[in-house]
């Protein structure tokens, strides 16, 4: 059985009909038969709004994806960064330990030019750092970067997305080579 972890682009485009999203239609199926398992990173939920204001509360994101077909969501807890996570599903890390280290890495190789400095990032973008709102660019980058590890970090067979800085940059990494990068109408082709 093939371990999925999804991106947050594929449940964009399924919540608002965009391409693939029959084909991720056809993976929910696949997901609640048992013939595939679907798994989720938390850091999604980062992204996920309820009329315009970002959720607060985890349940919200379960109660998300329950409505959109997914019977038992399978979430991935992520590392403990401050400010993009909810604390049931996160687990704590050391600064020096591999799981910090990777993801750290993934930032570096995604992200080449990040200012990880939130203020000068806003100030840079034309963002006011001073709204109770993060900076959905400087969201992004985390959520971007955290779904990516929690796939490597779980051993899961493929990443479903269709975000090709994702591909791009994963692809000519050697070390992440092999990691598969599929859109779900690709998936649903090679199955």
């Amino acid at each position: 059985m093939k371990n999925i972890t999804i991106d947050t682009n594929v449940l964009i485009d399924l919540e608002e009909k965009r391409i693939d999203f029959k084909e991720i239609n056809k993976l929910i199926e696949l997901d609640n038969k048992k013939i595939i398992n679907l798994y989720f990173p938390a850091a999604i939920a980062n992204e996920k709004f309820v009329e315009r204001q970002a959720i607060e509360d985890f349940e919200v994101f379960r109660e998300y994806l329950k409505k959109i077909g997914i019977k038992k969501p399978k979430i991935l807890a992520l590392l403990g960064y401050l400010g993009f996570n909810f604390f049931d599903e996160i687990f704590l890390f050391d600064e020096n330990g591999p799981e910090y280290q990777l993801a750290e890495k993934l930032i570096k190789i995604l992200f080449p030019n990040f200012q990880r400095d939130y203020i000068k990032f806003c100030i840079e973008k034309g963002y006011d750092e001073k709204s109770d709102a993060m900076c959905p660019k400087f969201r992004n980058i985390f959520v971007d970067s955290l779904i990516l590890w929690c796939h490597i970090h779980y051993k899961n067979d493929i990443l479903l997305t269709r975000d090709e800085n994702i591909r791009k940059k994963i692809s000519v990494v050697k070390e992440f080579k092999d990691i598969k990068i599929l859109s779900p109408k690709e998936f649903l082709e090679m199955i």
